[in-house]
């Protein structure tokens, strides 16, 4: 588009994990922590950037999505008794962010900047 160009970034992961960690460090168990992980982000992410006014005035608009889902299930045996940690995931995070810079002369320019951030829990 000219002296504009529109930036498309997407990314996608899926976690499963079991991680054991066994504190103590005997055959016996004293104190076992384990964590059950499965997660799923993606994530879309979209820059408008250019440069106008004879390249005097140069920008980055963005825009970023992210949802996040799934489960940390984390079981801790301390000898007799057990006990259970984690819960659910449920994410979504959302930002919008501007960047510029401005050449006042060859030798001085100004760049402001501003990010909106914004993130719900459920």
């Amino acid at each position: 588009m000219g002296d504009v160009t529109l930036k498309s970034i997407s990314a996608y992961r899926d976690q499963k994990s079991v991680i054991e960690y066994d504190f103590d460090a005997t055959p016996h168990e004293v104190l076992q922590l384990t964590n059950n992980i499965k997660l799923w982000q993606a994530s879309q992410e979209l820059q408008l950037i250019g440069k106008v006014l004879d390249d005097r005035l140069k920008f980055t608009f963005g825009a970023f999505y992210l949802k996040e889902k799934g489960q940390d299930i984390e079981p801790l045996r301390f000898g007799f008794a057990n006990f259970f940690s984690g819960g659910k995931i449920n994410n979504d995070s959302y930002a919008a962010y501007f960047q510029a810079t401005f050449d006042v002369t060859d030798r001085l320019s100004i760049t402001p900047g501003m990010v909106v951030c914004v993130k719900f829990c459920k």
